[in-house]
């Protein structure tokens, strides 16, 4: 009955005071034991962000990894919220992330977004662990993370890339067609299907050589030498039951000229 009656900075001084000695800096090493000393330099030393805190946001404790981060120091970061630091599109997804954690499935991982100190957007890789009391009442968070927002803009500009490609490949006029190391065709855009005849789930796996195609001729060189073009210009293209020798659509004056 005494517990509930505690006010928040109650709560938060009692469990600030149980961490005072990893964070008093102005304690000697003499005073310490050994594996207080080692505890603090890895939460300190360590380039990941870590913070503690109370189901309401309230911050317990930071280390300097995250205050370096937010721009704030540890006074200011203990005794106040997170929360104005997540992207609030963000709030309702951890949210509800943090209402399905349990005694018995205690940690949670996710991405979120968060305002930096220079206002912009940046994005946190973060996982989190839930601390309960003996009757299940969740009284504490750990939360430990790292910037990937590098990672992210680099993830962005990849998809935007391929989805540059995909339309190219799809609108251009020009037949294209993809073929894996052992010549079997593994792509064709909608011009190769309209050219060759042939709907992309009838060329997969068929191959240049592939017996169903009939050759014009055995040597494409000889039908570019006859044209009097280049032989670097040739290049092979199927047609149904045939090999068409093309480049251009126009082209086509190839199977006339042998037989």
């Amino acid at each position: 009955m005494e517990a509930k009656e505690k006010t928040k900075e109650q709560r938060i001084k009692e469990i600030a005071d149980l961490r005072k000695k990893y964070v008093d800096y102005n304690l000697t090493e003499e005073a310490i034991s050994s594996d207080e000393i080692l505890y603090r330099n890895i939460v300190e030393n360590q380039t990941e962000f870590m913070v503690r805190w109370l189901p309401d946001g309230i911050r317990t404790f930071v280390n300097d990894s995250y205050c370096r981060y937010f721009g704030i120091s540890r006074e200011e970061a203990i005794g106040s919220s997170f929360f104005p630091h997540i992207f609030e599109m963000d709030r309702k997804a951890l949210d509800n992330k943090f209402a399905v954690l349990t005694p018995e499935n205690p940690v949670a991982v996710g991405e979120r977004r968060v305002i930096r100190p220079d206002g912009t957007i940046g994005w946190n890789s973060w996982a989190y662990r839930a601390f309960f009391e003996a009757n299940e009442q969740l009284i504490e968070f750990q939360s430990v993370g790292s910037d990937i927002t590098e990672r992210r803009r680099a993830e962005k500009h990849l998809r935007e890339g391929k989805e540059k490609h995909r339309l190219l490949f799809e609108t251009i006029t020009q037949s294209v067609v993809y073929q894996d190391a052992n010549g079997n065709i593994i792509s064709a855009n909608p011009a190769a299907e309209k050219l060759l005849g042939l709907s992309f789930d009838r060329l997969m796996g068929r191959t240049s050589v592939d017996p169903r195609w009939k050759a014009i001729h055995e040597d494409i060189a000889v039908v570019w030498e006859h044209l009097g073009l280049p032989v670097w210009y040739a290049r092979p293209c199927l047609k149904k039951d045939r090999i068409r020798t093309m480049l251009k659509p126009d082209l086509t004056r190839a199977e006339g000229g042998m037989s």
